[in-house]
């Protein structure tokens, strides 16, 4: 178990955003203040709209979280996104309002996530983490019904192992991931396999 070296998401924020006299703040100042553990923060952001059974949603925002992946696997050193989400604003007051509310449950989830065994989240392992994303990506963009609840909770769970440079979180999110999907494609397979056979029994019947 290591020590915590890095500040929390929220304090890096403060410190980094907090001393600015602009009265607004974007997503691109964000990024900037957070590094490379932008790739976790925006990832975040982009897998939010995905919990929301509204259709359509997945399919705009997964390829959001494609392309995160995509440039985690050729480690990228900050995460590139359209200028016009990037240009987001967010009042200077309003946004430190905010952080200072979540601010007890970052806290809390702080006692259970924290960096450790690093070298499963960080180096080449990025490239690891890049591919994960990409594959859990491929069920949130299709119209299925509620394929993509189960990947995006799984990917938040990644996001904040990103940020957090928590290792053995990174595992079990992949150890939940693949197993859920393994779930997930044999109970979609066996539903069109037997729409597949109820189709040609009734074509014979026809026939």
């Amino acid at each position: 178990m290591s020590l915590r070296h890095t500040p929390t998401l929220i304090t890096t924020l403060q410190r980094s955003l907090g001393t600015r006299s602009d009265c607004m703040v974007t997503l691109d100042d964000m990024r900037d203040a957070l590094g490379e553990r932008a790739f976790g923060f925006l990832l975040m952001l982009s897998l939010a709209p995905c919990l929301i059974p509204l259709p359509g949603m997945g399919s705009v925002f997964g390829v959001l979280v494609a392309l995160l992946g995509l440039q985690l696997v050729f480690r990228v050193q900050a995460p590139l996104m359209p200028r016009f989400i990037l240009r987001r604003e967010f009042r200077q007051q309003g946004f430190h309002q905010f952080l200072d509310k979540i601010k007890p449950y970052e806290e809390k989830l702080t006692r259970w996530v924290r960096p450790r065994y690093t070298y499963l989240i960080e180096g080449p392992a990025e490239s690891v983490a890049g591919l994960f994303i990409m594959l859990m990506a491929v069920p949130i963009v299709l119209p299925a019904p509620l394929s993509n609840l189960l990947p995006a909770i799984v990917l938040l769970m990644l996001a904040v192992a990103l940020l957090e440079r928590d290792g053995l979180l990174a595992l079990v999110a992949y150890a939940v991931g693949i197993l859920g999907l393994c779930v997930m494609f044999s109970v979609y397979g066996g539903i069109l396999f037997a729409l597949w056979t109820a189709l040609s029994h009734l074509m014979r019947i026809t026939v």
